[in-house]
C-alpha cells in the first residue's frame, strides 16, 4: 500500500460528472472524513495499492499526486492517520469515470 492523493479544485466538472455513477458516489463520500480543504482544492489522501498508468490529470484540474509531493497541511493530516483506505479496484474504476469525462494532457512524472 502507498499513499496517493487526489487534488480536485472547487470548480472540477469531471469529478462531479464521475460522481453520477451512484456506486461509485456511495465509495467516495466515504473519502470526505480524510479531505483536506486549502485555497481552492480540496486534496484527498489515499492508502491504496492502485497506481496511475498514464495519464495523471484532468483537463479541469483534478489530479493524482504522487510521492510526497502534496502540501504540508496533507501531510499532517496523513501523518496524524487521516486518510482514506481504498482499493485498487475501486480507485481504478473511479479514475476510468473521470477519463471517461475527458482526460486530456499528461503529466510527467516528477512534474507537479
Amino acid at each position: 500500500m502507498s499513499s496517493i492523493v487526489l487534488k480536485i479544485p472547487i470548480e472540477s466538472q469531471s469529478f462531479r460528472a464521475a460522481l453520477t455513477d451512484a456506486t461509485l458516489r456511495d465509495r467516495v463520500q466515504e473519502w470526505v472524513a480524510a479531505a483536506v480543504t486549502l485555497d481552492d482544492a480540496v486534496y484527498i489522501p489515499l492508502r491504496t495499492d492502485w497506481m496511475p498508468n498514464g495519464t495523471r490529470r484532468t483537463a479541469d484540474g483534478v489530479e493524482v499526486l504522487l510521492a510526497g509531493r502534496w502540501p504540508a497541511e496533507v501531510q499532517a493530516a496523513i501523518a496524524a492517520g487521516r486518510f482514506a483506505w481504498v482499493s485498487g479496484r475501486v480507485i481504478g474504476e473511479f479514475w476510468k469515470c473521470i477519463a471517461a469525462c475527458g482526460l486530456s494532457r499528461e503529466v510527467t512524472v516528477g512534474v507537479v
